[in-house]
């Protein structure tokens, strides 16, 4: 794991923005669902509307062949749920910031995040 951070937002009107790429590959927990983000050959639009939230975990791409049992070239500009790599473990709550949920209230990453090593294996 390279870094790992945290975007929220409220918008009333939708608001675009450019995503340029940093060669990583990506792990996001938000909107009900945790998807493994390969690396980018370009830079994308985005559109966030309302109120949102999303943790993301960054990796090397080299690092991340040990996840993926494939050269990480194979996810190249594709987006993969993220229990297809990891397993059923990783699906998060209907509300990863929920202290009730499964998923650590603080970051959003369920108790298998510990495994990526994740804030020092902090409590749920």
């Amino acid at each position: 794991m390279e870094r790992y951070g945290e975007v929220r937002w409220d918008y009333d009107e939708p608001y675009r923005r450019k995503i340029v790429p940093y060669p990583n590959v990506q792990l996001s927990f938000g909107g009900g669902h945790a998807d493994v983000h390969g690396v980018r050959s370009g830079y994308r639009i985005q559109a966030l509307e309302g109120r949102g939230h999303v943790f993301g975990v960054a990796f090397r791409p080299g690092c991340f062949r040990l996840f993926l049992d494939a050269a990480v070239s194979t996810i190249t500009d594709c987006v993969v749920p993220a229990t297809e790599v990891f397993g059923p473990d990783l699906a998060p709550a209907d509300n990863p910031i929920h202290p009730g949920g499964r998923v650590c209230a603080r970051c959003g990453v369920s108790g298998y995040g510990r495994r990526l090593g994740l804030h020092g294996g902090a409590r749920e």
